[in-house]
């Protein structure tokens, strides 16, 4: 059973769903498929071999300026992306 803030979150799960179905960015996750139950909902992502940004900065701690760059332009492509569809 869904707690009530859980259940509140229901429309922006949804949408972010929606939205991930619909876009194709090479900085932007893909969503290969929903499936759900009475329980849980199930999302199958694309496979991300480096893993995650954060986990990276983690372990290796302050960045180059040569890799902090490439990384912005990265997520600014992102951004920029997901900003021309009114995506915010």
């Amino acid at each position: 059973m869904l707690t009530p803030s859980l259940v509140s979150l229901a429309p922006q799960v949804e949408r972010e769903i929606a939205i991930l179905k619909l876009i194709e960015h090479p900085h932007v996750l893909k969503l290969h498929d929903v499936y759900e139950n009475k329980k849980y909902l199930y999302l199958v992502l694309e496979h991300v071999s480096g893993g995650e940004l954060f986990d990276y900065l983690v372990k290796k701690g302050r960045l180059t300026p040569k890799e902090a760059r490439k990384f912005f332009r990265q997520i600014v492509s992102a951004l920029d992306f997901c900003h021309s569809y009114s995506i915010w």
